[in-house]
């Protein structure tokens, strides 16, 4: 895990609840979206897959950059 604030910890409490209630029907892909956010500090750098995910569960838009309103700043 990365030393500086991992996006996992910005995303938010209510976001990552939300994330964990799907837990159950998506083992896989909320885990692998869950360690990608753990392992990252930038959303630029998430996997797309990531990025496809966090935008389908959230709605946040077509485009990766609407994930950005996710997390807050560092």
């Amino acid at each position: 895990m990365n030393s500086e604030n991992p996006l996992i910890n910005r995303i938010g409490v209510d976001n990552i609840n939300v994330l964990l209630a799907e837990f159950e029907k998506y083992p896989s892909t909320i885990q692998n979206c869950i360690d990608d956010m753990m392992d990252k500090t930038s959303w630029l750098d998430l996997k797309f897959e990531t990025i496809c995910t966090l935008n389908d569960f959230f709605k946040c838009g077509y485009y990766p950059t609407d994930i950005s309103k996710l997390f807050t700043n560092k």
